[in-house]
């Protein structure tokens, strides 16, 4: 069974003792990992391919500064705290069904995407008619002088309602 190697990075690259760039990989296997824990409540998780030679493009793509290879980006987790919402760009667009946004499951932790068509159908879902039942005129007159004959429209002269909380 081969050796499995993990690392530590306290930043992606500059070269600096710490950074992943400066993990030497001349004897480093396809099987090493490396985490990067980086100011700004990111933190990167990283495969090593020994035999990439990709175009370093931080953070997807980390090139060594000693050895061959790259460290393949696998995924990037971020403290709800980190995300910053108002340096995004505007969508510029109307939303639609098919427009994803961030949910925590159940408040559990587990966070899954979801369409806005899920959010719509949540919204209306969540009206109640009940409210709307529990209004209920008691009384409604109307004087022949507020009849329209030209549009055979009653307009009353006086509603009174009564509200329940059942």
């Amino acid at each position: 069974m081969p050796q499995v190697y993990a690392y530590w990075a306290s930043s992606l690259i500059g070269g600096a003792e710490g950074s992943l760039d400066s993990i030497n990989t001349t004897s480093l296997e396809d099987t090493a990992m490396a985490i990067a824990n980086v100011p700004g409540d990111k933190c990167y998780f990283y495969i090593f391919d020994d035999d990439s030679v990709l175009a370093e493009s931080s953070p997807d793509v980390v090139e060594p500064d000693t050895g061959n290879g790259r460290w393949i980006l696998q995924s990037v987790h971020v403290k709800i705290d980190g995300i910053d919402l108002d340096g995004g760009t505007d969508i510029g667009a109307a939303l639609t069904d098919a427009d994803l946004i961030l949910v925590d499951d159940g408040a559990g932790g587990t966070n899954r995407k979801c369409t806005m068509d899920r959010v719509k159908d949540y919204v209306i879902t969540g009206l109640s008619i009940v409210y709307f039942a529990s209004v209920i005129p008691t009384m409604m007159t109307a004087e022949k002088s507020d009849i329209d004959i030209s549009h055979e429209t009653l307009i009353p002269t006086m509603m009174t309602t009564t509200v329940s909380d059942e």
